[in-house]
Parts: C-alpha cells; structure tokens; sequence
C-alpha cells in the first residue's frame, strides 16, 4: 500500500504581489528632491548664461547656488 500524498491548500494570487511591492511613500525622498532643485537651479542658469546680451557670468551666482541649498533646507526643516 502506497502513501498518501498530502493535499496543498490553493495558492492566494495577492500574496505573491504584496510580497513584491515597496513599501513606503509615493513621493521623492529629500535627497532626491533637493538634487533636483539644485539641477534646475543650475540650468536656468545655463539658460540665462547662453541667452544672449543678458548672459551672466557662473561664477558670479556660484555663492547663490549654495545659498539655495541652505534657503531649500531650511523651508523643507521649517514644515513649509
């Protein structure tokens, strides 16, 4: 006489799904989004720089890009 071979309860197809999903908020992390402020900060600077007759010198708003930065933290530190 053989062994019985033990039934396997059937599969729940959304466990598979939640243990792939990420967890967490939807949105961008501070890091990210200060990158990315500070990339746009410096190529509406490009901008300005190639724009013609206006155009402005980098080194002149290089203190200004860091003083962004801290302006950015301060607002994100203050729950603005």
């Amino acid at each position: 006489m053989s062994k019985r071979k033990p039934r396997l309860a059937p599969r729940n197809g959304h466990v598979a799904a939640m243990r792939l999903r990420k967890s967490g908020s939807h949105g961008k992390t501070m890091k990210a989004q200060r990158r990315a402020d500070t990339i746009q900060f410096k190529k509406s600077i490009r901008d300005i720089q190639t724009s013609g007759p206006a155009a402005v010198s980098l080194s002149a708003w290089g203190a200004q890009i860091s003083e962004f930065g801290k302006m950015a933290e301060l607002v994100e530190g203050a729950g603005l």
